[in-house]
């Protein structure tokens, strides 16, 4: 159990805070992410297009908490955050996943993220086909490309936000 009180921010204060290297502040970024692993045992990565906050970095499908991540009595439920990127990442791909439970803690600095597990009932080619499939039906699609990630040989010299990398090495030590 996690117990931490949370600030209400606009979107432009925290890219400014993020572009000065998250200067100390009293407080954590604290999100939600995916760590979504394949029937094969890859860990999908993202890679958001152009115009998006992380283009040019490979990172899990995270987001900010938003009210919708609100329950009536005040808790944040960031499973329910981590479920509404992978809806806006992936389209109905997000739909096949498994959620699993817990959560996968990081903290990379500033930014403290909850990765919720989820599980693709199908190998990373089969992944990466449908997720394909999804972005050439969208007129607008938030991503790039999936980065399967099956070692930590995988990760070297791919420009990763820090908690992502932080996140897939201690994944991959534990192995």
């Amino acid at each position: 159990v996690l117990h931490a009180s949370l600030v209400r921010t606009d979107f432009k204060s925290y890219l400014y805070w993020r572009m000065h290297g998250f200067p100390e502040a009293g407080v954590l970024d604290g999100f939600g992410c995916a760590l979504i692993g394949s029937s094969d045992g890859d860990v999908m990565l993202v890679q958001q297009r152009p115009g998006n906050v992380n283009y040019g970095f490979a990172c899990l499908p995270a987001g900010f908490i938003d009210e919708r991540d609100v329950l009536a009595d005040g808790t944040v439920e960031i499973s329910l955050s981590a479920a509404r990127e992978v809806a806006e990442e992936l389209g109905e791909v997000g739909n096949l996943l498994v959620r699993d439970e817990g959560f996968i803690i990081a903290r990379s600095n500033a930014q403290l993220s909850f990765a919720v597990p989820f599980r693709a009932p199908m190998t990373t080619a089969e992944f990466v086909r449908l997720v394909d499939e999804h972005n050439a039906m969208c007129a607008d699609p938030e991503l790039q490309s999936i980065v399967p990630v099956g070692s930590l040989g995988d990760i070297e010299g791919l420009p990763m936000l820090a908690y992502a990398r932080e996140l897939i090495e201690a994944l991959f030590a534990a192995r």
